[in-house]
């Protein structure tokens, strides 16, 4: 199954009001210059380039709307893009809002701050062979330590991949982790020599199965994509469908148990250990709806020598403005999306 099967969904966003003076009604965000390209148009140039045909736009506010149609009507390529205008600001609520505009049975998403060189055919091909409920994709990077406490970073990442490194059993934030990583038991169930890894950085580029989109409607409160929709497809697809806060049978009940002289503590979150892992804790409210089983979550990461950058910052805008010069001459010919005028 190729690229033009599978639905894209850009998450362009609203004005950028975070980027001050350089933004404004007339240039919002998206349509701010990198390497004489609205950003944009990087997106859309690697979907366009992978295949697709189906394209939705998601914007917020009405002057951010009006910017990105105008600039979308002078695309004369072979992609359908429609531009949907949303009042939601989290991406997972963007997501919920054009539901009934996802049609295909595997979509993916992407950023609408995102430049990244990478080929993406053969990732939505094995996405859509494996009849996986999410892929998502993954840059290297190096790791990021406190130079005085010699800990993580707070920035990191943690990501626990099973022995193969294809699926993907956890995935959290150094902000969400208290003195110990914890694993639940039914995660090393599916495999027991999982890798923990904090070298790696969410790209913000996802393939999902369009039962995700049940799952955002049943759980309203779910407000973004990272934070919650992929941690509760990830904690779905080891946990079946036991509420993560709801203790187990003592009888069948997953006990704390360490493994080696790792800190990790495999953990199922009952309520007498839910409070000391932020992670689940912030899941457990949305996990009062039984679902069907979930099918696996699964990883792909790109090689160091990839380029994948998000300009979500003035820092990271320097520095896209400097860094696209070099990506290949090819990754400009493709593209049928014009330049700025």
């Amino acid at each position: 199954m190729g690229c033009q099967w599978v639905q894209a969904v850009v998450l362009a966003g609203g004005a950028g009001e975070s980027f001050g003076v350089i933004t404004s009604q007339e240039r919002p965000k998206p349509l701010l210059p990198v390497g004489n390209r609205p950003l944009i148009s990087y997106p859309l140039r690697m979907l366009e380039s992978a295949g697709f045909q189906d394209v939705i736009v998601v914007t917020s506010g009405e002057e951010v709307h009006k910017s990105v149609c105008k600039f979308v009507e002078s695309y004369t390529g072979k992609m359908h893009v429609q531009v949907v205008s949303t009042e939601t600001t989290g991406s997972a609520d963007a997501l919920r809002a054009i539901a009934h505009k996802i049609t295909y049975e595997n979509f993916m998403v992407v950023s609408g701050d995102l430049i990244c060189d990478v080929s993406i055919s053969s990732l939505v091909v094995s996405h859509c062979s494996r009849e996986a409920m999410l892929t998502s994709v993954l840059k290297p990077i190096k790791n990021l330590t406190d130079p005085e406490t010699g800990k993580p970073a707070k920035a990191v990442d943690y990501f626990g991949l099973s022995a193969d490194g294809k699926r993907l059993l956890l995935a959290t934030s150094a902000s969400d982790v208290g003195r110990q990583l914890k694993l639940r038991r039914s995660v090393l169930r599916l495999d027991n020599q999982v890798t923990i890894r904090t070298d790696l950085r969410d790209s913000h580029l996802y393939l999902f199965s369009r039962r995700a989109l049940e799952i955002l409607e049943h759980h309203p409160n779910m407000h973004s994509v990272k934070e919650h929709l992929v941690p509760y497809l990830i904690l779905r697809q080891v946990a079946g469908n036991r509420p993560v806060a709801k203790k187990a049978d003592p009888l069948t009940e997953d006990k704390p148990d360490e493994v080696g002289a790792s800190p990790l503590v495999a953990d199922e979150a009952t309520p007498e250990n839910v409070s000391n892992n932020p992670s689940q804790d912030k899941l457990a409210r949305f996990t009062h709806i039984a679902l069907p089983s979930l099918s696996g979550c699964f990883v792909h990461i790109l090689p160091e020598t990839t380029y994948c950058q998000r300009v979500n910052s003035l820092v990271f805008y320097g520095d896209a403005n400097r860094e696209v010069r070099l990506l290949p001459i090819q990754y400009f010919k493709t593209t049928q999306i014009p330049a700025r005028r």
